[in-house]
């Protein structure tokens, strides 16, 4: 969504060439995919100060990495693992630019649940992400409901790639709302396909609304609280009128005699009709 200053991007994949080359070329289901369309040149990866520069060519605010969980469908083991740790890194060096979400893996149970409550307290990230493809369990499954109710008490949001609509098998629509009902969620839900480019714009300006609301009811007691503690404004008094100065006589009514036009009688002049 496009705010004064720039636009705000919901998330961009870890960006470092170590990082890029542990998501895209270690990973060979994700390699197959980048050596089909050709997209070697996409993920060399950039340094901070150069990816940087590529959000301010494209006028981006902000933008949010997540700590990549994945799962392989084929081998069911783990796939892709970007530790909270390292998004940190890449994080601390532009704090005012970038931040971070914390990669749910519900194998991990309550250790991951204590992961995500240091990510968010100690690391200052701002919500969980959660790519549940390929761990073999629905949304709302109960190995997940701990990462949830732990979103709830640290107040931040959890970003769930729930579907790839692409897919013959995707579930419908309405289907995914069923799902996520019980979890309080799901009143929102914009179907989108990023390789087709549909729907992609109305997913970021939902999910950016709802953090930036998220964001707005953090900061306005600060806020409130500052401007309590500010000193009552003065109340403006009249200007005092120079000497010699009368105040100008009121207009009188439409269609009304002024006093100086009253005849000798003091009665008022017929009005010609």
């Amino acid at each position: 969504m496009i705010y004064e200053g720039g636009a705000v991007d919901v998330w961009c994949s870890p960006f470092t060439p170590p990082l890029m080359r542990r998501i895209f070329r270690d990973a060979p289901e994700l390699a197959e995919e980048i050596d089909r369309f050709n997209l070697q040149e996409n993920v060399k990866g950039w340094s901070v100060d150069e990816f940087l520069g590529v959000m301010d060519a494209d006028n981006i605010l902000m933008t949010g990495i997540p700590a990549y969980q994945v799962w392989s469908f084929e081998r069911h083991e783990q796939l892709i693992d970007i530790s909270a740790e390292d998004v940190a890194g890449i994080v601390r060096q532009a704090p005012d630019r970038l931040f971070g979400y914390y990669g749910i893996n519900p194998y991990k149970r309550m250790k991951g649940v204590r992961e995500l409550e240091t990510a968010v307290r100690e690391m200052g990230f701002r919500g969980a992400h959660l790519l549940v493809y390929g761990f073999n369990m629905d949304i709302n499954h109960r190995d997940l409901y701990p990462y949830y109710a732990k979103c709830v008490e640290l107040d931040v949001p959890v970003v769930i790639q729930v579907n790839k609509r692409e897919l013959p098998q995707a579930l419908t629509v309405a289907a995914l709302r069923d799902a996520l009902r019980p979890l309080g969620a799901g009143r929102q839900v914009v179907e989108s396909v990023a390789s087709l480019g549909e729907g992609v714009t109305p997913t970021l300006r939902l999910a950016t609304r709802l953090l930036l609301s998220r964001a707005a009811r953090a900061v306005a007691p600060a806020v409130n609280a500052e401007e309590a503690a500010l000193p009552p404004a003065p109340i403006p008094r009249p200007r005092a009128k120079p000497p010699g100065v009368r105040a100008a006589a009121a207009p009188s009514s439409p269609g009304r005699p002024r006093p100086h036009e009253r005849g000798r009688s003091g009665r008022a002049p017929a009005l010609a009709r």
